[in-house]
């Protein structure tokens, strides 16, 4: 049509095999250049910053914005999220952040432990936050990890601030056996 420049009208055409792989390439394998990406010290200062503020939900977001990137987040990550969470006594999220980082074969430190202690210690639900301590407490007997005196603090910490005193005594006698 001579003359319709402006108004151009376009038939929709299916796509063909070669353009499907290539489309699906982009979407699921293309990834992006090193360069255009945060390293794994920006994205921790992206969370840092955001725990700063306040803002919890945005500061777990740059854990999916680290997997979107084909990134793989670190231990640190997920320890400043756990302390975060530990710090307003969020028990389930932290204990499934502990189990993601679990999953993703990331090991635990000694920070991770003692957050978690926190976060039962901080908890307003005083029969969950026994209960996951009991267990926690239980499963680090069973594979032999050997507690410091930060964590038996906050354990003693834990146990007392639930009214549980026999075995926050019990703790620091285990203690001072040692």
């Amino acid at each position: 049509m001579f003359g319709d420049i402006g108004y151009r009208k376009y038939d929709k055409v299916d796509m063909d095999e070669e353009e499907k792989e290539e489309e699906e390439f982009q979407d699921n394998e293309a990834r992006i250049p090193r360069r255009l990406k945060p390293s794994t010290g920006q994205y921790s200062a992206m969370i840092k910053s955001n725990i700063a503020k306040g803002d919890l939900s945005s500061a777990l977001d740059v854990l999916t914005l680290v997997k979107t990137n084909r990134d793989k987040p670190t231990a640190y990550m997920y320890n400043l999220l756990i302390r975060a969470y530990a710090v307003q006594g969020n028990i389930d999220q932290c204990f499934s952040l502990y189990n993601k980082m679990k999953k993703r074969q990331l090991k635990p430190t000694l920070a991770t432990y003692n957050s978690l202690f926190n976060a039962c210690a901080e908890s307003k639900n005083s029969t969950k936050a026994i209960e996951k301590l009991n267990k926690l407490r239980f499963h680090l007997h069973e594979i032999g990890y050997i507690l410091n005196e930060t964590h038996y603090n906050t354990l003693v910490k834990a146990y007392s601030w639930h009214n549980h005193l026999l075995q926050a005594f019990e703790q620091y006698l285990i203690k001072k056996q040692e």
